[in-house]
C-alpha cells in the first residue's frame, strides 16, 4: 500500500476537505455515543489558521482522500514543561470510514515518525482521552508508551510518546 499513498500539506484551499474529514469522524463517534471534538472547533474559520501554518496534512490512497492529521512542533497545553525542539505532536488523526481497518492509521503514524526524524527530533507525541480504552490500546499496540495522564478541561488525558527511531 505504501507506493499508493501520497501525502501533502493542506493549504487554505483544502480547509473544506479537512473540515469534512474531521466532521465525518465526529458524526460517527456521536452515533456511537462517544462524542469527541466540539463542532465549532472544526469550522472553516477555526481550521484556517492551522492550514495557513502548514499544520494539516492530507493522505491519499489511489488519489482519493483517505485521512488527515495535524502535525505540530509544540504543544504547551498537553505537554507543558517539556523541552522545545525534542518532539513533534500529532493531533486530530482521522481515517475516512471506508479505509478503517486497512492499516492506514499506522501508515499515517509511520509518516509522522519519519517526518519528525527528518526534522532531527527525538519523539513523536500525542494525547487522547484516557477513558477511550480502544484508542489507547491502538496507540500502545503501535508502540507508543504512556508517559502519564493529566487532567485538561475536566477530562483525564493520556499522554503518549514514541522514539522516532528504533
Amino acid at each position: 500500500m505504501e507506493d499508493l499513498v501520497k501525502v501533502r500539506c493542506a493549504g487554505e484551499d483544502d480547509v473544506g476537505v479537512v473540515s469534512s474529514l474531521l466532521l465525518e469522524a465526529v458524526d460517527w463517534l456521536e452515533e456511537k455515543g462517544v462524542p469527541l471534538w466540539d463542532r465549532d472547533s472544526l469550522a472553516l474559520s477555526a481550521l484556517l489558521p492551522g492550514a495557513r501554518e502548514g499544520d494539516y496534512w492530507l493522505f491519499f490512497l489511489n488519489d482519493e482522500v483517505a485521512g488527515v492529521l495535524k502535525f505540530e512542533l509544540d504543544d504547551t497545553l498537553y505537554w507543558p514543561g517539556f523541552p522545545e525542539g525534542e518532539a513533534a505532536y500529532v493531533h486530530k488523526l482521522v481515517v475516512c470510514r471506508r479505509f478503517v481497518g486497512t492499516g492506514f492509521s499506522e501508515k499515517m503514524l509511520d509518516w509522522a515518525r519519519e517526518k519528525a526524524a527528518g526534522l532531527g527530533l527525538k519523539y513523536l507525541r500525542l494525547d487522547c482521552e484516557a477513558a477511550r480504552e480502544r484508542l489507547c490500546e491502538f496507540y500502545e499496540n503501535y508502540g507508543f508508551l504512556r508517559e502519564m495522564n493529566i487532567e485538561r478541561g475536566g477530562k483525564e488525558m493520556a499522554r503518549y510518546q514514541i522514539p522516532v527511531t528504533d
